[in-house]
């Protein structure tokens, strides 16, 4: 009889792997709903709300909250795109990356987003 381990050991690698695209997987509906909410936020407060572009967005539960992280681009108020930046909302935080810094932005990310 032939062990199963070389077969789950394929199995264990390719969920690692995760999605060859880059995609993350498809969130829960509760997941969906804060992202779409907090989306809508971040939104309220650009200069141009329709040009919010999002990327790599996705729940948290690190830090022992729920945080929504990810990326955003938008046009500022000379119409030029900002390029994307990080961003996190949430229960414990709500920032952007432009208004916080990237050393502060580096710590909160490492604590509420990294993964």
């Amino acid at each position: 009889m032939r062990s199963a381990a070389p077969f789950a050991a394929v199995i264990l690698l390719m969920a690692a792997c995760g999605d060859p695209h880059g995609y993350r997987s498809r969130p829960s509906e509760i997941d969906a709903q804060m992202i779409e909410a907090k989306e809508a936020q971040l939104r309220s407060k650009l200069k141009v709300p329709d040009s919010a572009r999002f990327k790599d967005v996705f729940v948290s539960q690190l830090g022992g909250t729920r945080e929504v992280c990810g990326r955003i681009d938008a046009m500022n108020s000379f119409g030029a795109r900002t390029g994307y930046q990080r961003f996190i909302m949430g229960g414990a935080e709500n920032v952007l990356e432009s208004d916080y810094g990237s050393e502060l932005m580096d710590e909160s990310w490492g604590r509420y987003c990294e993964h």
